[in-house]
């Protein structure tokens, strides 16, 4: 491969826009899922918190 020809591609994949939008679909799903295995383990102790509310009240009125 001349140097002219491999110039050419490599200008033809830095211009080339077609899988950003892959990439930017990753990065997003990729901060998703971060997001919730921080939040994941907050939400589930305040959603087992609530529930133990919801079964006390329930206990007061039998």
């Amino acid at each position: 491969m001349s140097q002219t020809t491999f110039l050419k591609k490599i200008k033809h994949f830095v211009h080339n826009k077609d899988g950003a939008s892959g990439i930017e679909y990753a990065i997003l799903a990729a901060i998703v899922a971060a997001a919730l295995v921080t939040v994941g383990p907050t939400f589930g102790v305040n959603l087992t918190a609530a529930f133990d509310k919801v079964a006390a009240s329930i206990a007061k009125v039998n």
